[in-house]
């Protein structure tokens, strides 16, 4: 079935909180460091995970969770309908989980292009960009009775 969202990570809502909290106290909210130190820790176990982890994109997969998917190279794959977007450097935040280290590897800096851009790229030209550096990535038919 399609979903709106797949998943994703730090909203504008939330990054906008955090400024606000950040400069009535004038320091940086416990749960915004918490946060940041749960996500990078996620970034490094996926990383560094030994055994075949299998990623798969239905819907619209935004940034920290579209590093995931490419983080675990080896079995990602994507649906038809699915949609692909780096967009967190529109309101002026870097990117993060594995995002510079994906982006930066990509041929013709196509990467440097979605991360200035937020460009949303369809998972076929998603998959046929990343597939020539970094894995095979699959895309399931849209018929789930063909698999």
């Amino acid at each position: 079935s399609h979903r709106d969202k797949f998943a994703g990570d730090l909203h504008l809502q939330d990054l906008l909180l955090i400024a606000q909290a950040s400069q009535l106290r004038n320091e940086i909210p416990r749960y915004a460091l918490e946060f940041f130190k749960n996500m990078f820790d996620l970034n490094l176990m996926i990383a560094e995970y030994h055994k075949p982890l299998v990623t798969l994109y239905n819907g619209e997969v935004l940034n920290a969770a579209a590093s995931w998917c490419g983080l675990s190279i080896e079995y990602s794959g994507a649906y038809h309908h699915s949609v692909v977007q780096f967009d967190q450097t529109r309101y002026g935040f870097f990117p993060v989980a594995g995002q510079s280290f994906l982006l930066a590897r990509l041929p013709f800096c196509v990467g440097n292009y979605l991360a200035l851009t937020g460009e949303a790229l369809a998972s076929w030209l998603w998959a046929a960009i990343v597939q020539q550096l970094l894995c095979a990535l699959w895309r399931l038919p849209s018929d789930s009775r063909e698999i």
